[in-house]
């Protein structure tokens, strides 16, 4: 009887610990799943094996909820297929991750010599493009974990280097570009050829030697033949500007014998008065066109733009542009020091900004240089007065546009505005009335017809 008690007892706890061990919660398989998915995160496979990882992430949550659910079967199988799908990802990210910063290496190393990298920094570039070769020897070895290593120092430092380089690259550029906008201002001032167009020559070939230095990827020298060519340039200015300051000091008159020689203070003042008389008449000439074509456009069409112009600007928001401030104004009872002259060199400003207001501004400077007696100043004034009313004369031809056959993409007066006034469509109507003799229909247009186009009304 005791025996079979015992037999039965031995039973039971065999039952139990085969109930425990089957199904118990798969603690040890959880475990090498979280371990799986932590490395391969670490590995960057979010970034690289996004689906093959999210579907590891996928079965690992499954077998935590089975777990919670007391389905300890279903758990285990989970967390099983949760760590496969871990490794397996955990293999592709660090094999994506290596070719990716080895292929990202090979472009930022061509980039690198763009901005003369090899010339500049030529021992870090060689650096890099060598230990990128060994990231590529490293992958053909299946090394990935040694290639991303090795690759991924040589990508940051290969975006420094272009870095530092574009930044010595666009300041020795502004330096260049300062120096010869000094240089081509100085050459046309009537005062510097007078007095030390000699000096201020000596820096061309500086100027030219910068911008070949610049070209062939050599900043520094760019960068120190404009700094040496600008202190030239400073030098000139000085001089001719000493020497046109003190050629207006009044000596004492003294009785001269008849009949007197024209002093150079004469013959300054005699070609001032020649390049102003130019200046009045070409400012008059433009005056008389703007009042006879009003802002240089035939009658009909002015008179449409007058009557629809305040709808135009309305719905445009436009801002009336003041030319006034594209010049500094001057004092007539201050002497202007060198630098106010310099100051006041022409702007660099767009032909279709330039307006009357704007040449009226110039030749009244030099008006006012004029009765100043400086004279060299009043004739650089004018001149500058005379190519901005070149560039309105000019306007007033206005520009032409030939309608295209094209059937994917048909013309249209909308279409040509948009091209004609810098995606301004809705002046259409000002061409159609410029182009009545051709144009009966506004929704009629055909192909080789030339229309005229008029100069903008916002200018």
């Amino acid at each position: 009887m005791n025996k079979r008690i015992g037999f039965i007892s031995g039973l039971l706890l065999g039952a139990f610990f085969l109930l425990v061990s089957c199904g118990g919660a798969p603690v040890k398989e959880m475990d090498e799943a979280r371990a799986a998915l932590d490395k391969a995160k670490e590995a960057d496979a979010k970034v690289y094996a996004v689906k093959e990882y999210k579907d590891a992430e996928d079965d690992f949550l499954m077998a935590v909820t089975y777990t919670n659910q007391n389905k300890n079967g279903e758990a285990k199988e989970k967390a099983l297929a949760s760590k496969a799908k871990a490794e397996e990802s955990y293999k592709l990210s660090v094999q994506t991750r290596a070719r990716t910063i080895y292929e990202n290496n090979k472009s930022l190393i061509t980039k690198a010599k763009e901005v003369y990298a090899d010339k500049i920094k030529p021992a870090e570039y060689a650096s890099a493009v060598s230990n990128n070769l060994k990231v590529g020897q490293f992958i053909d070895q299946s090394n990935f974990t040694a290639a991303y290593e090795t690759g991924a120092p040589i990508e940051k430092s290969l975006k420094s280097i272009i870095a530092e380089c574009r930044q010595l690259l666009d300041s020795a550029k502004l330096s260049l570009e300062n120096v010869q906008s000094r240089y081509a201002w100085a050459e046309k001032s009537e005062i510097v050829k007078k007095y030390a167009m000699a000096e201020l020559e000596q820096a061309k070939p500086l100027i030219a030697e910068s911008a070949s230095s610049l070209s062939s990827g050599d900043p520094k020298t760019s960068s120190d033949k404009s700094y040496q060519a600008d202190k030239l340039i400073t030098a000139a200015l000085d001089k001719a500007n000493a020497a046109y300051k003190k050629s207006l000091e009044k000596p004492a008159v003294k009785p001269q014998p008849d009949p007197v020689p024209q002093t150079d203070e004469e013959l300054d003042k005699k070609k001032a008065a020649e390049e102003m008389k130019k200046a009045n008449e070409i400012l008059e000439k433009i005056k008389k066109d703007k009042d006879k074509k009003g802002s240089f456009l035939d009658k009909n069409t002015h008179d449409f733009t007058l009557s629809y112009s305040p709808m135009i600007m309305f719905a445009q928001g436009l801002l009336k542009i003041d030319s006034s401030q594209l010049i500094p104004e001057t004092n007539k009872n201050k002497t202007l020091t060198p630098a106010e002259k310099e100051a006041m060199m022409p702007k660099e400003v767009p032909d279709e900004e330039v307006t009357i207001e704007l040449v009226e501004k110039y030749y009244q400077l030099a008006q006012d240089a004029y009765d100043k007696a400086e004279y060299l100043d009043a004739v650089d004034f004018a001149r500058e007065a005379m190519r901005l009313a070149e560039i309105l004369l000019n306007q007033q031809e206005g520009k032409t546009y030939t309608v295209v056959l094209n059937p994917k993409d048909r013309d249209c007066l909308w279409k040509i505005a948009a091209r004609m006034y810098d995606n301004n469509a809705w002046m259409w109507p000002i061409i159609w009335k410029a182009n009545t003799g051709q144009i009966k229909d506004p929704d009629l247009i055909y192909p080789d017809q030339v229309f005229k186009i008029p100069p903008s009304i916002i200018k």
